[in-house]
């Protein structure tokens, strides 16, 4: 027999069970019905994937041993169809088998068998098998590296990457590789606020790497955490404004939506930098460039209005001052209008009944007010009944 059945089975059993456990968790924010549905249909395809695996495998016990290369062929499909659970149970024996160790395909084994885990959110686990490639320090040593680059910045736990990276040399990496190492690396670095060795991860990243911009987001950052007076708004601001001129030229495909989110973005952080300089010109001007389509869109608008508004405070001139109103109160016409379903509706709605009263428009602030009321009173009521029960 090519492996004793206990072992298998044991081994794809705690498999199972963990990868159940991961998707059960998803299930809790249900209520009580849906939490079983979902549990149920769980198990379902887990006995389902149990019984595949058992008769694909069935057959080939008689024959000996299957080989390191058909495991790995097989975990391959399976990876690559996108059941990552099939692969990791395909892969794992003939990764932890001592016999296959330092045969040729066993490195690769252990890489597939990582990206399972990591496709299917298992990250500490996967972490185990990157870190053997990066020792290995073979072919996929660059991207191991990567990924245990993003398991810790999803994990919130460095204490690898602080450890082992600072003996990492990138020399032999590709450029592009090495600056999405470089920015992965600033993020940990941000994140445990290590500011000034982020600086240095960040301003280490090639210009013409996709990865740029977003260095120098980070950068500007930065500046206003550390010591935010004026010198480090100004330095703040010309990071900011490479990096937009850098996102306006997107490279590869696969980066022009990330590109994109990451233009809208820095516009929104110019248009906020702007206007607390009180440049309300320079502000409007960035707002206004966010794209219709952007995930930020209705927070551009919602800005926009608040720059009329502290421009028409700044103006004596009561006549220019009710012009800036009016100014402000068409944004906000735009996001109730037409984002419905923005974070900041509800904010928005009351803005608008304060703007029409500045305006002595009164019939149709009260009849704004009373939409919230109406609105809002009905939730209070259904959480004021659940809290009783």
């Amino acid at each position: 027999m090519w492996m004793k059945q206990g072992s298998l089975w044991q081994r794809i059993t705690l498999l199972f069970c963990v990868v159940g456990l991961l998707g059960m968790q998803k299930a809790f924010a249900a209520s009580a019905r849906e939490r079983l549905e979902s549990i149920k249909n769980q198990t379902r395809r887990i006995e389902s994937s149990v019984r595949l695996l058992r008769q694909s495998y069935r057959g080939q016990r008689t024959e000996g041993r299957v080989s390191l290369q058909k495991r790995l062929s097989d975990g391959q499909v399976n990876f690559l169809l996108g059941d990552y659970t099939s692969a990791s149970v395909i892969l794992l024996d003939a990764v932890e088998a001592k016999e296959n160790r330092g045969k040729s395909g066993w490195l690769d084994a252990n890489f597939f068998l990582a990206e399972s885990l990591f496709k299917n959110g298992n990250y500490i686990s996967a972490a185990k098998y990157y870190e053997r490639i990066v020792n290995s320090r073979n072919r996929r040593f660059p991207d191991a590296l990567i990924r245990l680059l993003e398991i810790a910045n999803l994990t919130r736990k460095y204490d690898w990457i602080n450890a082992k990276m600072p003996a990492i040399s990138l020399d032999s990496i590709s450029e592009e590789k090495r600056a999405q190492i470089l920015y992965l690396q600033g993020k940990t670095f941000y994140a445990q606020d290590r500011f000034s060795d982020a600086s240095q991860s960040f301003q280490r990243i090639a210009q013409n790497s996709q990865y740029w911009p977003q260095g120098q987001y980070f950068l500007a950052v930065i500046q206003l955490k550390t010591a935010p007076h004026p010198q480090n708004v100004e330095n703040a601001i010309r990071f900011l404004k490479a990096g937009l001129g850098a996102a306006r030229k997107p490279g590869e495909q696969s980066s022009a939506k990330r590109t994109r989110d990451l233009y809208n973005t820095i516009l929104i952080a110019l248009g906020r930098l702007y206007l607390e300089k009180n440049d309300y010109a320079s502000a409007l001007d960035y707002y206004q460039q966010v794209g219709r389509r952007s995930a930020v869109f209705d927070e551009a608008l919602y800005e926009i209005c608040w720059t009329y508004i502290r421009r028409g405070r700044d103006y004596k001139d009561l006549k220019k001052q009710r012009k800036e109103y009016d100014r402000a109160l068409k944004s906000l016409n735009l996001l109730l209008d037409f984002l419905p379903n923005s974070t900041f509706y509800s904010q928005a709605q009351l803005l608008r009944g304060q703007l029409l009263l500045e305006l002595d428009r009164f019939s149709p602030a009260m009849d704004g007010y009373n939409k919230i009321v109406k609105q809002y009173s009905s939730v209070y009521r259904e959480l004021d009944q659940i809290k009783k029960n």
